[in-house]
């Protein structure tokens, strides 16, 4: 077999050769393999070649001084290409030990340790990830040398998966290469890997791989928004129980108020309307989150039949009297809010729920009706306001709609048609390009108005209406979610749009939908 060094080799009238032997390694495809090393002095050693002793023992010998011969199966050989890396990435050229028997013992740093924060955090409940990818680091925390490491999922088969980018303009890979400086941090982009969300709190997990050896793994959960008809068992009891304790502690009351007839000209009949409710949903899964960081808002469909929704398991399924009945142990049962319990709601006449909503625009029709923002919004008539309407109840009314926990998974399905309608048009990310200023008089449906009750504006009136809201606003920030810093605390119409980070990372608000994937 030829000698790497060849030519170094030739140019010395005189090589001493020594076989190395690795005395510590914790490098496991370095515990039987042996090096030649000459020594031109001063006990620093220059690695010329390596090999791996023949099951008889029989190390090698030279034949010349330009080549070598060795004595190595073919299964031996199959492994020369992780020892031939290991050896000279930290070998070549290294002060060692002394001489025994003829042999230098070659002593090898302590293999490195590592450190990994998800979305540029240490938080436990940062460790969530959706389509869109989220800012990385990856620390040494301790070793001697720089090295280069692999990034990898543990298991492909179960649970979710994982995507990284090297940047967000590039496509994603199923793993990635890094250099990390000795004590160094190197910064990546990671994801779940469309379409394999999660469907358990960190059921999949990252490794860290130097040499062929797991250095380090992380679990985390690929955390999505999806469709309510379509999850487990146990993902609709997360589900329930988070919002109970929302409701609980008072937080789902407090949202309530923000959805009446006094307010509505905030949130209703003009340009705001998608932006405005993009945020109201996405408070309402951030205080989930706080309760159970592994639940999503799922959304209800509500141009399909949706007969597994609609059962006493879930969202409370309607007797021969219409009456909404849960079944025992269901936490929507005994629903308590304004002060009074229980849920009106009641399919109207000609409204099956094990069938396709009578009237209700299509997806595809929905999604076809205009390249521009002015066209598009005008969703909020019908789909959005005839799947309200299907029902006789509390989501009739805007004054009432907000009582029942159906009008959030009704409004996760508007925002996922807009995100859906903002994929297949370019630059409906960002609000400046989207000819969406509407030049209204009425506040807070401009993109540079910012958005009540979370700009703190407790006595905010709208021109057009006459109305408005008095006294103290209920929610004068919004909430924060470890996952990332946006929106501001009090946000603008504007910063609703980029929720996948397009123009920036930075922008992307934290969620993503199970049929809306992410594309550089």
């Amino acid at each position: 077999m030829p000698n790497n060094n060849n030519d170094q080799v030739k140019k010395k009238k005189k090589v001493v050769l020594y076989p190395g032997h690795f005395v510590n390694a914790d490098y496991e495809a370095l515990k039987e393999t042996y090096i030649f090393l000459d020594t031109p002095g001063d006990n620093r050693f220059e690695m010329l070649n390596r090999w791996k002793t023949s099951a008889t023992g029989r190390a090698g010998r030279l034949l010349e001084d330009t080549e070598y011969n060795f004595w190595y199966s073919k299964e031996e050989r199959e492994k020369s290409w992780v020892e031939k890396n290991l050896t000279e990435a930290l070998c070549t050229k290294v002060k060692t030990g002394k001489v025994q028997n003829g042999v230098i013992e070659v002593k090898l740093p302590n293999k490195p340790t590592f450190e990994v924060q998800i979305n540029n955090s240490d938080k436990a409940t940062a460790q969530y990830l959706g389509w869109t990818p989220s800012p990385c680091k990856l620390k040494m925390a301790s070793g001697a040398t720089a090295t280069k490491v692999v990034l990898r999922v543990k298991d492909a088969t179960t649970g979710g998966k994982l995507s990284f980018y090297k940047s967000l303009t590039d496509a994603p890979t199923d793993t990635l290469e890094l250099e990390v400086p000795k004590g160094g941090t190197v910064d990546f982009l990671m994801a779940g890997k469309y379409p394999h969300a999660s469907s358990a709190d960190k059921d999949t997990e990252l490794e860290v791989v130097e040499f062929g050896s797991v250095r380090t793994s992380h679990k985390l959960m690929v955390r999505i928004r999806k469709n309510a008809n379509g999850l487990s068992g146990p993902e609709r009891d997360r589900y329930l129980r988070a919002l109970k304790a929302v409701n609980t502690k008072g937080i789902f009351q407090q949202l309530r108020t923000l959805h009446r007839s006094e307010s509505s000209g905030q949130a209703h009949g003009d340009a705001g309307f998608l932006p405005w409710h993009r945020a109201f949903t996405l408070d309402l899964e951030r205080e989930m989150q706080k309760t159970d960081p592994s639940v999503s808002l799922n959304y209800w469909r509500f141009d399909q039949a949706s007969p597994k929704l609609f059962q006493e398991n879930f969202m409370g399924k309607n007797d021969a009297k219409g009456d909404l009945k849960f079944a025992s142990g269901n936490p929507l049962d005994n629903w308590m809010i304004d002060g009074t319990p229980g849920i009106e709601r009641s399919p109207r006449t000609g409204f099956d729920t094990d069938k396709v909503p009578p009237s209700v625009r299509s997806e595809a029709d929905t999604l076809a009706l205009g390249t521009s923002y002015s066209s598009f919004r005008s969703m909020e008539g019908n789909p959005h306001g005839t799947a309200h309407t299907r029902w006789a109840g509390f989501l009739r009314s805007i004054s009432t709609a907000a009582k029942d926990p159906l009008f959030f998974m009704l409004h996760c399905n508007v925002d996922r048609l807009w995100a859906k309608w903002q994929a297949q048009n370019k630059d409906r990310y960002d609000a400046d390009k989207t000819g969406y200023d509407s030049g209204s008089r009425r506040i807070g449906h401009n993109k540079d108005d910012t958005m009540w009750p979370w700009n703190g504006d407790g006595s905010r009136i709208t021109e057009d209406d006459g109305g408005g809201i008095t006294g103290k606003a209920p929610r004068p920030n919004f909430v924060r979610s470890d996952c990332t810093e946006a929106p501001p605390v009090k946000p603008k119409v504007k910063d609703l749009f980029d929720y996948q980070g397009k123009k920036a990372a930075k922008d992307r608000l934290g969620f993503d939908y199970d049929d809306v994937p992410y594309t550089p």
